[in-house]
């Protein structure tokens, strides 16, 4: 497992485009998706019903109480039936998609061989774009935030006085010494309901006013926290050179997964999605174990692992999420994760590693079937008599079109480990 199962897709041509070619141009499209993309493959997968409108519907489930005396049963009485609790989350589907315009269409004995290659660059462009959004999501809405050096001054847990659908308030925030000091404080900050009715929901802080202990957050709560819920709240701001990926918070991580129950995937591990300078620390510890020890008879390895180390299998990927860091107390937004990701930056200063428990976030599948809304298409158009917009016929174009969205789930069930690679 590791990626997207049962990819299927359509290519579409005028009539004078060759009808085998197009099949060509798909598999290479769809084959390009498919290899580049890593960490949207560890989501709950939701197919799109055609005809049912821009909004799907996520589920997750919480966790059981455990009591034993409720548990103990009385010989020939059926016990009180156990009361399941979840939580019905949605999200709006959206498009994405690019074209380009490529003037040696014209000549038909180039048409194979210029298309094949956009094909193929499409691809790419597709997966770094899906990749993009489901980081997005995971790094401002989707993971328990853990700072590399997991400094005291860079976090604060706490109890919830009161809270509305965009603001979480606790008094206590502004005589706590690390934070409230002034306005602005906690502006790029990720917030996480740890306990109680909003359990298990992340958000960015997007403004702080010390006056009350009151954090605004983006976007809105999909269930609002209720006085005496637990929260957690993490900056990278105390972050600096040295706070890189490590045997200590890899094993930290593995403990805030094991602690909130967080299920593992087929094998009996958390799985970490690493960007190629972080796994050349990570395989100069000791205790990293090379890929092929996690193989076993019954399962395999994980699409582009690399090794494991304390009880997480990493798998490689090129395309971390990166955002910049701000002093505390900076008014506005630029620092931290921003929220739904608005902060990604290639060369920004904090890359985040995202490490999973099964069913942390959920997105949009590619399976085909009758029903399906279409998937990931190679889109190709050819000059013609009846293209009005190209009267000279001056070129042809070829692109790719997707609906698409990624849903955070049980952000107790995924952690971000903030590492500095500025």
């Amino acid at each position: 497992m590791g990626w997207y199962d049962d990819y299927g897709a359509s290519t579409f041509g005028t009539k004078s485009s060759i009808d085998g070619n197009n099949i060509f141009y798909d598999k290479k499209f769809l084959e390009t998706v498919k290899n580049d993309l890593v960490l949207l493959g560890y989501a709950q997968q939701r197919p799109l019903p055609e005809g049912n409108g821009k909004v799907i519907q996520f589920f997750r489930w919480l966790n059981i109480a455990a009591s034993t005396s409720s548990a103990l049963l009385t010989e020939g009485v059926n016990p009180n039936a156990t009361v399941l609790a979840g939580q019905d989350l949605q999200a709006t589907i959206l498009e994405y998609g690019a074209f380009a315009q490529l003037t040696s269409l014209l000549k038909s004995s180039h048409i194979d061989r210029n298309v094949s290659g956009a094909s193929e660059l499409f691809g790419e462009h597709a997966a770094t774009i899906l990749d993009l959004l489901t980081h997005y999501q995971i790094a401002s809405n989707g993971a328990f935030p853990l700072a590399a050096d997991d400094a005291a001054a860079s976090k604060f847990s706490n109890i919830v006085d009161s809270a509305t659908a965009t603001t979480l308030v606790d008094a206590e925030l502004n005589a706590n010494s690390n934070y409230g000091d002034a306005n602005d404080d906690l502006n790029q900050s990720v917030i996480i309901i740890t306990s109680g009715t909003g359990y298990g929901q992340a958000r960015i802080v997007t403004d702080f006013v010390t006056s009350g202990g009151t954090c605004t957050i983006s976007p809105a709560w999909d269930v609002i926290p209720v006085a005496g819920d637990l929260y957690t709240v993490v900056t990278p701001d105390e972050m600096a050179s040295g706070d890189d990926l490590s045997y200590s918070n890899v094993k930290r991580a593995r403990t805030i997964l094991a602690k909130n129950k967080a299920r593992k995937f087929p094998g009996g591990s958390y799985i970490g999605i690493v960007s190629p300078d972080a796994a050349s620390g990570l395989m100069d510890d000791t205790d990293w174990k090379d890929v092929q020890k996690n193989r076993t008879d019954q399962f395999g390895i994980f699409k582009a692992e690399i090794g494991s180390l304390a009880g997480v299998r990493f798998v490689e990927e090129t395309n971390p999420f990166t955002f910049p860091i701000e002093a505390r107390g900076t008014s506005g937004t630029a620092g931290g994760p921003g929220a739904n990701g608005a902060n990604y930056s290639s060369t920004a200063a904090i890359t985040g590693i995202p490490i999973l428990g099964r069913d942390a976030f959920g997105a949009t599948t590619f399976r085909r079937s009758a029903k399906d809304v279409p998937r990931p298409s190679i889109i190709v158009k050819t000059p013609g008599p009846h293209d009005t917009s190209n009267p000279l016929d001056r070129y042809g174009t070829v692109g790719w079109a997707v609906p698409f969205v990624v849903k955070a789930l049980n952000p107790m069930h995924a952690v971000q480990i903030w590492i500095y690679t500025g």
